[in-house]
């Protein structure tokens, strides 16, 4: 494809997305791509709480997305499933009261927020706005420049300071989640099978590997390996090319803990004890407090007054020590029960399960020649909540407003070139 043709498929799909569309819309519009540019690049700087040090940003700008994006739609008479509807209701509730409850209530109010407020808003984000083939369309250009320049960055901070991420300014588990919620980019450049973009995407997968590599993270260099399993049960590899891709994904893991011995993992060591000995000792603060938990963020160590470690490899000390520095859990599904409570866990993981479960259903019967292959989101998907089991990712406001933003797609059928259809459709 040359670049004036780019140019003019681009021109095009932009009027095709934007057709019918009143002020209030294209400002709605704009928020998304604002939240989600903000969210992968962190440009402009995040607005700190001062107080607590939650990322105000993604939060105010998916209160602005998720209001306007519901008012257009009460306007225009598409309404949301009740069903999500319900339980998007019942989950901003449960988070909000469970906050009165905890003994750091303000915390526990601001940190419910920015879990609650940018999940919500990307979800209904995607469902109200992103509903066309055209605005699909739109939206994966916008992640092929994010991603492109998301992963330049990570080239410059390690070429420049050794380090991938020296020029995000957050821990490495948020910016690895973001790169493997992006990674639906170049699956979807490859499978179109056109040059340049298969070759483009080739490019971009291959370079997020090399910053999974140099992230030092086990899980950045483990994950594709899973993603791989997955996409051969749901019959979109086949076993020569699974064969092939573990091949060169053991040379890349050998090389990793080769490169990086510190990075094998000893039962005896902190990643393993902490881990591990948290799902018996949140399970001892649940039944302290079943219904609102302790509010998420709120220090746990004064739980440990009439607990005994499970875990033998380590000591009830050693935890204690962990305990003081990592407030969390790192495992959503541990998080949510000890900071919400039972009531808002039970919709959590409905919420959850029957969304996978919608997305299974695109994976096995995927519209025809659609925007996006449904496989390509399905599998970052997969990646990102494996890695919540091991790092409270979802508290990142960034990363929830991501994350639920392609958890809400509804995919559809590429958009052609003229805006004829949808113009129609907008009439």
């Amino acid at each position: 494809m040359t670049l004036a043709m780019a140019a003019y498929k681009f021109k095009e799909t932009w009027r095709a997305a934007l057709a019918g569309s009143g002020a209030w819309e294209k400002f709605a519009l704009f928020a998304v791509a604002f939240a989600t540019f903000q969210a992968v690049l962190r440009i402009p700087e995040p607005f700190v709480s001062p107080a607590n040090g939650v990322n105000i940003s993604p939060v105010l700008v998916g209160f602005v997305s998720l209001a306007t994006s519901l008012a257009l739609a009460w306007r225009s008479g598409l309404r949301p499933r009740s069903t999500m509807a319900i339980t998007s209701l019942a989950l901003a509730g449960l988070a909000i009261l469970s906050s009165a409850f905890s003994p750091l209530p303000y915390e526990a109010f601001m940190r419910a927020l920015a879990l609650v407020v940018p999940s919500l808003a990307g979800f209904w984000a995607s469902q109200l706005l992103l509903r066309t083939p055209s605005r699909q369309t739109l939206f994966l250009w916008l992640c092929t420049a994010l991603i492109t320049i998301f992963l330049g960055s990570c080239i410059v901070g390690y070429l420049g300071y050794g380090d991938v991420h020296f020029l995000f300014d957050e821990a490495r588990h948020p910016q690895v989640n973001t790169g493997m919620l992006l990674l639906f980019v170049p699956v979807t450049l490859i499978m179109s099978r056109r040059f340049p973009a298969h070759s483009g995407g080739l490019i971009l997968a291959v370079v997020a590997l090399g910053v999974f590599f140099f992230s030092g993270l086990r899980t950045a260099v483990l994950m594709p390996v899973i993603v791989g399993v997955v996409a051969l049960v749901l019959g979109h590899c086949s076993w020569k090319q699974f064969t092939l891709i573990l091949a060169c994904l053991s040379l890349f893991i050998l090389g990793f803990f080769t490169l990086f011995p510190e990075k094998r993992l000893e039962i005896s060591r902190e990643p393993a004890y902490y881990r591990l000995e948290n799902y018996p000792f949140s399970l001892h603060i649940i039944k302290k407090h079943p219904l609102f938990g302790i509010g998420l963020h709120t220090p746990r160590l004064s739980f440990l007054k009439d607990y005994e470690t499970h875990y033998p490899f380590a000591t009830k000390e050693q935890f204690a020590w962990t305990l003081k520095r990592v407030i969390v859990s790192e495992n959503v599904f541990l998080t949510v029960p000890v900071g919400l409570g039972i009531p808002f866990t039970l919709f959590f993981v409905f919420f959850m399960f029957a969304n996978f479960k919608r997305w299974i259903g695109y994976v096995r019967r995927p519209p025809a020649a659609a925007a996006i292959p449904p496989i390509a989101i399905f599998l970052g998907l997969v990646a990102a909540l494996l890695h919540f089991m091991i790092y409270d990712g979802l508290l990142y406001p960034n990363v929830a407003w991501l994350f639920n933003l392609l958890l809400g797609i509804v995919p559809v059928a590429a958009a052609p070139v003229t805006t004829d259809n949808e113009k129609t459709a907008h009439s």
